[in-house]
């Protein structure tokens, strides 16, 4: 069971490297006194996932934010853990350890609305999806031939 997740986070893992290679942020050209939203990247659905019910789903955000300022990260049913950033000369890159581990009653398909918020209350929104199965077990039976 485990075997089947870390392959499911991996072809997600993947899946999101191909989609950000070469990913650049955009030059920032910033007017005076504008603040510009923070950048979840490269899209609205940044990733989805599958995963057991009594499972560990474990997985890394990345936001970068184009004005240098402190972000805040909310997201519910998933938990936030450990975050670091990255500053560069034009932006400031967070990384946001999260996870995640469902009970029977999360059964289904889940649209995790995340929410990137700066210093000056600037936002920016995306979505991970997961879907939580249930693990049915193997069933003898008789033997046709």
């Amino acid at each position: 069971m485990r075997k089947t997740i870390f392959i499911t986070a991996l072809l997600a893992a993947l899946f999101i490297a191909v989609a950000m290679a070469g990913y650049e942020p955009a030059p920032v050209v910033e007017p005076d006194g504008v603040d510009f939203d923070p950048n979840l990247a490269p899209s609205p659905v940044i990733a989805a996932y599958q995963v057991y019910v009594g499972d560990l789903l474990a997985d890394r955000i990345c936001i970068v934010e184009p004005d240098k300022d402190d972000i805040t990260l909310t997201a519910p049913l998933i938990t936030i853990g450990v975050r670091t950033q990255i500053v560069y000369s034009d932006y400031i890159e967070y990384k946001y350890n999260w996870s995640y581990e469902p009970n029977e009653a999360e059964i289904g398909l889940h649209y995790v609305d995340l929410e990137a918020r700066d210093e000056h209350g600037a936002t920016s929104n995306a979505t991970i999806v997961i879907e939580v199965l249930i693990n049915h077990p193997p069933v003898f039976i008789g033997c046709r031939n």
